[in-house]
């Protein structure tokens, strides 16, 4: 089984305030700006196949290019801040893609 969901790559001109953020929250095991992303649809438990599927129905979907900003930040964690996340402005491209994810 893989644990699967559809993201985008946070644009590199915003890893630094995500970064910060993860500085000033000591303790934690952070991860590095190259995995930081946007989720789009968390698909949950996949087989192989399933994921397969999924992987084939997501690499047909295209978009033009849109901005992404950021409106809020925090962090969750059972006791210490383990992951940090960031509220990203919605927008009408941003739903439309999250909507295409949806249906594949």
């Amino acid at each position: 089984m893989y644990r699967l969901f559809a993201a985008l790559p946070v644009p590199e001109d915003l890893w630094d305030g995500l970064t910060d953020l993860q500085d000033d929250l000591p303790g934690a095991s952070w991860r590095p700006e190259e995995n930081f992303h946007i989720t789009l649809r968390f698909f949950g438990d996949l087989t192989h196949r399933q994921a397969r599927d999924i992987d084939d129905l997501l690499g047909d979907i295209q978009c033009a290019p849109f901005e992404v900003s950021i409106e809020g930040a925090g962090w969750f964690g059972r006791r210490e801040p383990s992951a940090v996340w960031a509220r990203v402005r919605e927008s009408d491209e941003l739903r439309s893609l999250s909507a295409r994810c949806e249906q594949a």
